[in-house]
């Protein structure tokens, strides 16, 4: 699928790239202890790591995991 520039745009401008899982947490309304059982569960992506103490996600992957969970539960 392709981007628009303002799609990619407005990831660069507005809103962060890569999410902590802090970040994620309040996404999904949830606890931490949550988003490392559904990434350790396959429910949410594997998170990404740099060196050993900044763990994180791509905002994308977060965004399509919440989608995927939503429509399963329509």
């Amino acid at each position: 699928m392709s981007k628009s520039k303002a799609d990619t745009q407005s990831r660069v401008w507005g809103e962060p790239a890569i999410l902590r899982v802090e970040d994620v947490a309040r996404l999904f309304n949830c606890s931490v202890t949550s988003i490392w059982r559904w990434a350790r569960d396959g429910r949410l992506p594997k998170p990404r790591r740099i060196g050993q103490r900044f763990t994180f996600w791509k905002r994308e992957e977060i965004e399509d995991a919440l989608k995927i969970i939503l429509e399963e539960r329509m």
